[in-house]
């Protein structure tokens, strides 16, 4: 009995030798979808705000329904109406994508509907814009939702900066499954408000968010380092934010260190993986 016992305490012994040697690590979590569809949603608010800062900006001082001028980068892929009422407050703009794709000049494709109704500038303080969907995609992802944006003026720092919030989104993926999102953030200008150009503006986002996964998984998201968004780029540059699916530990999602791409690593304890943003 001894013997058998001392045979089969070797056994397991070398069989976990093997596994730790050949890099075999049971139940390791492997799971990005919490850090993938978050980076999605991301993205998606990003564009959204990004799009109706260009539409009030660009009809602000028009009161009659209009397409862009070849000036704005949606001019050629979107036909952009305006409520016709001079005392109207608040205003109502209207960026029709159609209802087939179309290639804007970012390089995105569109369609559908997005309706932005807003009050003032987008730098007076209070002033404030609210935005909804029909139909809308935006590289083959559905979007669905409300989305805010509340002016806040200058900060202590001296940059003008606008608190941002998602609600009930839904982001369904071109397979046709979807993923919901609410977000509180803060989006800072920290250069650009000085000139017109727009490819030189550099904003800093920051805040929390909560979703559930494609795979309806519950998960929180923090961000612990800035997001960084260049105008020029399609992408986060950097930035990192904090991930806690329900039922599993912490991972950190990073942007990188500058570089304009579309990489992005999820890491959960020591291992890192690799995603590409879509």
């Amino acid at each position: 009995m001894k013997t058998n016992s001392l045979f089969n305490i070797l056994v397991t012994l070398t069989v976990a030798f093997i596994s730790l040697n050949s890099g075999c690590r049971p139940n390791e979590d492997k799971d990005t979808q919490a850090a993938n569809d978050n980076a999605q949603a991301e993205f998606v608010s990003d564009d959204i705000e990004y799009l109706s800062e260009y539409v009030i900006s660009g009809v602000a001082s028009m009161k009659t329904g209009n397409p862009l001028t070849a000036m704005n980068p949606l001019a050629i892929c979107a036909i952009i109406e305006r409520d016709t009422l001079i005392s109207s407050d608040p205003d109502t703009v209207t960026i029709d994508f159609g209802t087939s794709n179309t290639l804007c000049d970012d390089n995105r494709t569109r369609r559908g509907i997005i309706m932005v109704v807003y009050s003032g500038d987008k730098w007076t303080t209070g002033s404030f814009r609210t935005i909804t969907f029909t139909n809308f995609f935006v590289n083959d992802f559905g979007v669905e939702g409300i989305h805010t944006v509340a002016a806040k003026g200058q900060n202590g720092s001296g940059n003008y900066n606008w608190d941002i919030n998602a609600e009930n989104m839904k982001v369904t993926n071109p397979e046709g499954n979807f993923h919901s999102w609410n977000s509180t953030r803060n989006r800072e200008m920290i250069d650009g408000a000085a000139t017109s150009v727009r490819t030189d503006d550099i904003f800093l986002i920051t805040g929390s968010a909560s979703g559930t996964t494609v795979a309806e998984k519950d998960y929180t998201a923090t961000i612990m380092n800035a997001l960084r968004r260049e105008m020029d780029c399609k992408w986060f540059v950097s930035g990192t934010v904090v991930i806690k699916p329900q039922g599993k530990r912490e991972r950190t999602l990073d942007f990188g260190d500058g570089k304009c791409d579309d990489q992005a690593t999820v890491s959960i304890r020591k291992q890192v993986y690799k995603i590409t943003l879509k």
